[in-house]
């Protein structure tokens, strides 16, 4: 259960770490998620 928890949550922090990424790129790369 925990386990599950956190998967999603650091699932969560790369799909944002991955907008900011973008963001700064210019939307160079299109975003898959």
């Amino acid at each position: 259960m925990l386990a599950m928890v956190l998967m999603n949550f650091y699932r969560y922090l790369a799909r944002q770490l991955l907008i900011q990424t973008s963001k700064a790129s210019n939307l160079n790369y299109p975003c898959y998620i």
